[in-house]
């Protein structure tokens, strides 16, 4: 579905805010929740939006919420667009769309693109084909195990509970990490106390 629980909304909020980035990608924009929870906290660089659903961004009005959205899937994006670069890529509730191998090989290849990547995603949360959207369908439940094993996690919190009362959702555990990015000094950390 285009909205994602608001669990790590303020966290989001004040650590990209902190990273006083200039560019921003969100991946999977959806409703665009990500984008206005930065704006209305005062975020006025760069920024841009993939969302694969052309719905979404008619229905949520995706154009004025994004400096540029590019109207593809990931999948497109990666191939069409490998000259970009972000200060920070936010994937709010979408690496549990894809197979467990193409959400690290796309994690893989946006860490050499960005000084840090921000992933959230639910685990235990099945879903099928929302609004009969096969982009919705959720095709994996990987843990923080799987990023850690390759990536360099500089912060990680996670919480079980979720916002909707669906008793399909009730074991779910949200989580919220960031990946250090190979654009950034190999020295440079954040510094945030993990939860």
């Amino acid at each position: 579905m285009p909205y994602s629980s608001n669990t790590f909304d303020q966290i989001l909020v004040d650590q990209v805010l902190g990273l006083n980035p200039k560019t921003v990608l969100d991946v999977g924009a959806g409703a665009g929740k990500n984008g206005l929870l930065l704006r209305n906290a005062g975020y006025r660089g760069k920024l841009d939006a993939i969302e694969p659903t052309q719905y979404y961004i008619d229905e949520f009005n995706l154009v004025n919420q994004y400096d540029k959205i590019y109207s593809q899937s990931l999948e497109e994006y990666v191939q069409k667009n490998p000259t970009n670069r972000y200060d920070v890529v936010i994937f709010g509730d979408v690496l549990e769309h894809l197979f467990r191998s193409a959400a690290m090989d796309y994690l893989d290849y946006i860490l050499y693109r960005t000084r840090w990547v921000i992933v959230i995603w639910p685990t235990y949360l099945p879903q099928d084909d929302y609004g009969n959207n096969h982009y919705e369908v959720h095709k994996t439940n990987f843990d923080l195990r799987d990023i850690v094993q390759k990536f360099n996690v500089q912060y990680f919190v996670s919480h079980y509970g979720h916002d909707n009362p669906e008793p399909h959702s009730m074991g779910a555990r949200f989580n919220y990490c960031v990946i250090k990015g190979h654009m950034v000094s190999q020295r440079e950390n954040i510094g945030w106390a993990t939860k």
